[in-house]
């Protein structure tokens, strides 16, 4: 391992020291954050730290899509207690309930983390969540969502609901047991009925390089 990978295990071990003890539990964290860091992040394609693609963990953004990545890979390898100490870990200091059984595809922005909450959907890539955001279930029933999503603050995707591609969310719209076509805007409406506006341009180009 490198100097920089070894410094940040060192970082999560004290963090989980200082919230939860017992440290010494994980079954093989250095691989784990040597291969997330190796080959999970891709910041290189977010644009704005297409220059500076390296964790640093004291970037409120990055740091939460990290410890989500390296909690999904340690529950990958069978390190479940590992798994859990890293989601809580993340839980304590982002206020994000993102648990490690959901595979949010490779590259995703947390923007903002505050607040938001993750159900097991079914995700897309190259999607952008920023603070407050839900997608949740409806009695059994999850979403599905396509690439190339934003959901901006307060919004909500609920149920039995699908998302196509290239749509964006605006804030405070609620989606539920409801099914949104491609290149959208979504804004809230009368009752229960969300309105759309034609979307003309791939929005997370404005986010990511691909």
């Amino acid at each position: 391992m490198s100097i920089f990978e070894v410094s940040i295990v060192h970082f999560i071990l004290r963090q989980i020291e200082s919230f939860f003890g017992g440290s010494e539990d994980f079954l093989d964290l250095h691989y784990c954050v040597q291969k997330v860091l190796n080959n999970d992040l891709e910041f290189h394609r977010v644009k704005e730290w297409k220059d500076t693609p390296t964790l640093d963990v004291l970037n409120s953004i990055q740091y939460p899509i990290f410890l989500y990545k390296l909690s999904r890979e340690l529950f990958l390898s069978g390190d479940v207690t590992g798994a859990k100490k890293i989601f809580y870990l993340n839980k304590v200091l982002h206020s994000i309930d993102l648990f490690y059984e959901i595979d949010l595809k490779k590259n995703f922005l947390l923007s903002h983390s505050v607040g938001s909450v993750f159900s097991k959907a079914t995700y897309g890539d190259f999607c952008v969540y920023y603070h407050g955001i839900l997608v949740g279930k409806n009695n059994d029933d999850r979403p599905t969502l396509n690439d190339g999503l934003v959901m901006f603050s307060g919004s909500k995707i609920v149920g039995n609901s699908t998302v196509g591609k290239n749509v964006v969310v605006s804030a405070g719209t609620v989606i539920v047991d409801q099914n949104i076509p491609d290149n959208v805007y979504v804004f809230p409406g009368k009752g229960k009925k969300p309105v759309l506006k034609e979307l003309e341009e791939n929005y997370t180009d404005r986010y990511f390089i691909k």
